[in-house]
């Protein structure tokens, strides 16, 4: 297992293919990635702001099966956020999380927008304090919640959900 300074889909995956995405017919997954985010760094580049979380993280690669682990993660925007808003809660020092990142066709092309956009699947079941697991069963019913680490079960979960909805807008790294 690997130590390196950033875990990115970049530095996981590697580029993102537009035709395979565009061609695949589902969900490409590009990282499993999990860890503990204990704050955030940010900074501006040539590609513009970023903002990365800080903590202890190890990701996968899901074609290679190579393994990595750093003390940087960047993540999608779709999958920062949710994130970030955890450590701004009262009292958090820190969150620990586990998801599954995917790439899929955009919904919602624009001129001169992604063709793609990125998505996630939790792979952990939600906290007992998770004010959001409260408000999903009330919502949706007793058996609402991210999908468990089963893998099998987490890319038909992820299919129902973005057939459902349109997913946000795409991140870039």
């Amino acid at each position: 297992m690997a130590q390196v300074k950033k875990i990115s889909v970049a530095t996981v995956f590697g580029k993102i293919d537009v035709k395979a995405v565009l061609n695949a017919g589902k969900p490409i997954t590009v990282m499993r990635v999990a860890g503990q985010a204990v704050g955030t760094k940010s900074g501006d580049s040539n590609y513009g702001e970023w903002t990365a979380l800080v903590g202890s993280f190890i990701a996968t690669n899901p074609e290679t099966g190579e393994v990595v682990e750093a003390s940087q993660l960047f993540l999608p925007e779709v999958a920062l956020i949710p994130i970030q808003v955890a450590l701004g809660q009262a009292g958090a020092r820190a969150v620990d999380f586990a998801i599954e990142v995917i790439v899929q066709p955009s919904n919602n092309t624009k001129p001169g927008g992604s063709p793609y956009e990125y998505s996630f699947v939790n792979l952990m079941a939600p906290a007992e304090n998770d004010p959001m697991a409260k408000l999903r069963q009330l919502l949706l019913g007793a058996g609402a919640g991210p999908a468990l680490a089963d893998e099998s079960k987490a890319g038909a979960a992820l299919a129902d959900e973005t057939a459902a909805k349109p997913a946000a807008k795409a991140g870039k790294r």
